[in-house]
């Protein structure tokens, strides 16, 4: 008589624990790139429910909370995140590349401060004595790049001078970007930032025409999804690009370049002085 009344008991808290996660990894990955996984999450959870509720299978609402869980933390890592805090291992992009740096606050929400592209490497002060990264990097776009761990690179840099000069010089290539592209966000229109990334997104790639969704961008300019939406809409009925399924391509550069404000060129000024 009394097996009924506990069984109900594990399956409400089994339930309840298994709505907490799906909360916790709603808040972490929907606001991101990541929507496909939570209702992934969400379609486990509701199989999970009708197995559990109608064969009196408590323990299948744990099993389904640590799949999320496991899902959530392997997800940053399929996608190609380097999270802030973890030891680095440098990362040389190849011919057509773009990487994200992004500061994270602790609410979760983050900017983009920088990007590198084939002409750089993710991680360099690796070779200088750095075992954690301080900022959050995403990739842009498929991309193949070749990497190295970090107790190797820094034996190379302790063996080359042109190798640590290389770090240092390239670590003032970032910092001049982080500055330029605070000044940036906090002065110019979406418009005109908006512009400023997708010249930069296609010299990384090497191409004009990038593959792009507006929940990337909204993130990497640190906007709301719509802002990016009524901005891409507007430049491209100027003619200078057009946008179709995630895929961006640059119809028109100079107008684009017209659009944009001086931060690019002022940005390939600097890299250029600092080469």
């Amino acid at each position: 008589m009394t097996a009924e009344p506990i069984t109900t008991a594990t399956n409400f808290l089994a339930f309840l624990g298994l709505v907490s996660t799906l909360l916790i990894v709603w808040r972490q990955n929907w606001a991101g790139r990541r929507r496909l996984f939570v209702v992934q999450s969400l379609l486990l959870a509701a199989l999970a429910t009708t197995i559990a509720v109608y064969g009196h299978r408590a323990e299948l609402f744990l099993v389904a909370a640590i799949v999320v869980l496991l899902k959530a933390w392997l997800i940053p890592r399929i996608l190609g995140r380097m999270a802030a805090g973890t030891p680095p291992r440098p990362v040389a992009p190849g011919r057509s590349a773009g990487l994200s740096l992004l500061a994270v606050l602790r609410d979760g929400k983050a900017i983009e401060t920088a990007t590198v592209g084939r002409e750089g490497v993710v991680g360099a002060m690796a070779g200088l004595g750095l075992y954690k990264s301080l900022v959050r990097v995403v990739v842009q776009m498929p991309m193949a790049c070749s990497k190295i761990a970090a107790p190797h690179f820094r034996s190379a840099a302790a063996a080359s001078d042109s190798i640590r000069n290389l770090c240092i010089r390239y670590n003032e290539v970032l910092l001049s970007q982080a500055r330029v592209t605070a000044a940036c966000n906090a002065l110019h229109s979406i418009e005109a930032r908006f512009c400023r990334w997708l010249l930069q997104s296609a010299d990384r790639a090497a191409s004009d025409t990038v593959p792009l969704t507006q929940e990337f961008l909204a993130e990497m300019l640190g906007v709301r999804r719509t802002s990016v939406t009524e901005v891409a809409s507007k430049v491209q009925a100027a003619g200078a690009i057009i946008y179709s399924r995630g895929v961006i391509k640059i119809l028109d550069r100079p107008a684009l370049l017209r659009m944009s404000c001086e931060c690019y060129e002022t940005l390939l000024d600097q890299s250029a002085a600092l080469a």
